[in-house]
């Protein structure tokens, strides 16, 4: 297969630059990693939350034809002007005038110079809450630590009917060396969110009233769900035919909006 524009990658940049750009043709990495609290600091189509954008994306690319697998390959190959594809059964080859890469992860890239690896991962914490007063307020909580450094609250609709605070996201930033130990492992991930919760606006379900007849909560209960780490950023250095994207979502649309008015 011959292409003139190779877009490798299932990041939202990504799916956003093949839609901006006529001639691209995107090949989809993986599963992306966008979770349900994710917003944007500003619209795009119609949207700020980065999980409905990405499903427009994905539908626009899609009708136009311009991903070029149903599947995501087992393996992808890249070289200087040429990307393997490996699928259970076959392999094909594409041969591309130039290629933008937005996700390396999973790829084997030949010949590419390193130029830096993040030396932090940044990992997604799902807890499921019980004996929790409806709280009707989803803003997230800035602790100032790495670990468990932003709490989300997140309703999924796992509790029929409701429409208030059920689940609790966490961020955390650990370094790559550390990501086993068990500082910052699920179980202290759970006792550093129950801690930030009963300093919070969030309660628990109402106990009793004690002998001055003031009101008695009860501790929120907290149950571990999924644990999500998202593997650190290797930046590779440019080649003629291959860049290796640094531009936002923003910049995308920005730079699509700059060539419409230049031509």
């Amino acid at each position: 297969m011959l292409l003139e524009h190779l877009i490798i990658g299932n990041t939202i940049e990504a799916q956003a630059y093949c839609l901006l750009n006529d001639d691209a043709k995107l090949l989809c990495v993986e599963e992306n990693n966008i979770f349900p609290f994710e917003r944007l600091h500003h619209k795009y189509l119609g949207t700020s939350n980065k999980h409905d954008l990405y499903c427009k994306l994905l539908f626009m690319n899609s009708m136009l034809g311009n991903i070029i697998y149903s599947e995501v390959p087992t393996k992808i190959s890249v070289s200087s002007d040429t990307c393997s594809v490996v699928f259970s059964a076959e392999k094909e080859e594409i041969i591309f005038n130039k290629c933008r890469i937005f996700d390396t992860l999973n790829l084997n890239l030949l010949g590419f110079e390193q130029a830096h690896r993040q030396e932090t991962v940044i990992v997604i914490d799902l807890f499921e809450a019980r004996n929790i007063k409806k709280e009707y307020d989803f803003s997230p909580l800035r602790t100032g630590d790495d670990f468990v450094s932003t709490v989300w609250p997140h309703n999924s609709g796992r509790v029929a009917g409701s429409k208030y605070v059920t689940e609790f996201y966490t961020e955390s930033r650990i370094p790559f060396s550390n990501i086993y130990d068990f500082d910052v492992s699920e179980t202290m991930a759970k006792f550093k969110l129950c801690d930030h919760l009963d300093n919070s606006r969030f309660l628990g379900t109402l106990s009793h009233l004690d002998d001055n007849e003031d009101r008695v909560y009860s501790k929120i209960t907290l149950d571990h769900a999924d644990r999500h780490v998202l593997q650190p950023r290797v930046l590779y250095k440019d080649t003629p035919k291959v860049r290796f994207n640094k531009e936002t979502l923003q910049e995308i649309f920005l730079e699509k909006k700059e060539r419409k008015l230049k031509d």
